[in-house]
């Protein structure tokens, strides 16, 4: 069974960086398009719309994953929504290096800015053993078509 725990925790692993790569990557190209915009207002309301909801949902994961990985929290494993208090409860028995880039993270989400958010994930990234990938033009191309087809299919 310890094969089975550590090939389903690899697993686990695997699938949570994939998705959060994606997300991550999301928050890039949602950026883009907020630029896009002439009035600075809406670019505010969007950027802090986007960190209230796909940053926030990236941050979660980590924490998520930090807490099932440290047993220390086992009603705060999978994908649950985690309040600022919750994040900042697993924040306080994290090691010193990893609660550092934890906290800019929580900082970030809870802030209005989408570039602070990007300088915090990669870091926040490396700090629990999780491998954040560079933008990549290539694939960037068909996420741009996927989203403008569903945008125009509403």
């Amino acid at each position: 069974t310890d094969t089975f725990n550590f090939s389903s925790r690899r697993k686990t692993h695997s699938d949570l960086q994939e998705k959060l790569n994606v997300s991550v990557n999301d928050v890039r190209l949602y950026e883009k398009a907020i630029k896009q915009f002439p009035n600075k207002d809406t670019q505010a309301q969007l950027a802090k719309y986007l960190l209230k909801t796909t940053a926030t949902e990236i941050a979660n994961a980590i924490f998520n994953f930090i807490a099932q990985e440290s047993g220390s929290h086992p009603d705060m494993s999978g994908d649950k929504d985690l309040t600022p208090e919750d994040r900042l409860k697993i924040l306080g028995e994290c090691p010193a290096d990893t609660k550092d880039q934890l906290m800019k993270l929580h900082k970030a989400v809870s802030g209005s800015s989408i570039d602070e958010f990007l300088e915090t994930v990669e870091p926040a990234f490396t700090a629990v053993g999780l491998l954040l990938r560079k933008p990549d033009k290539k694939r960037e191309r068909p996420q741009l078509f996927a989203h403008r087809q569903a945008l125009s299919q509403q």
